[in-house]
């Protein structure tokens, strides 16, 4: 489904649930992930973003439709752990991104090139 239009379920026009989404090759020594969605047509400055989550476990492939978005509602069983911040879509740019250890460096998996790649500590 890259570089394809979010299906209307997942819009705030539809259900405005979150999509599926599916992995693989994780870098070697990854520790733990993180999904940002991003707008670059909005913001000021530019992107918006519409929603991250992070902790994800690397065992987990991918994450499962409509994750729960109320604060302290448990995450999925395949996804326990993880964390998430804001949701909504518009036109995003999904990127999972690597974290292979304690430090700040990501590595970066998108359709999209991206200036850079940085965590902040959790």
């Amino acid at each position: 489904m890259a570089n394809q239009p979010i299906p209307r379920d997942h819009t705030a026009d539809g259900r405005n649930i979150s999509p599926a989404l599916t992995w693989s090759v994780l870098p070697l020594g990854t520790k733990e992930l993180a999904l940002v969605c991003e707008d670059p047509d909005a913001g000021n400055p530019p992107p918006f973003v519409h929603w991250v989550i992070y902790r994800i476990p690397p065992a987990a492939m991918g994450l499962p439709e409509d994750i729960p978005f109320e604060p302290g509602a448990p995450m999925p069983r395949e996804i326990a752990g993880a964390v998430q911040g804001t949701s909504g879509f518009r036109r995003p740019i999904i990127e999972v991104r690597a974290a292979a250890g304690q430090g700040p460096s990501l590595t970066t998996s998108s359709s999209t090139p991206r200036r850079d790649a940085r965590s902040q500590p959790g």
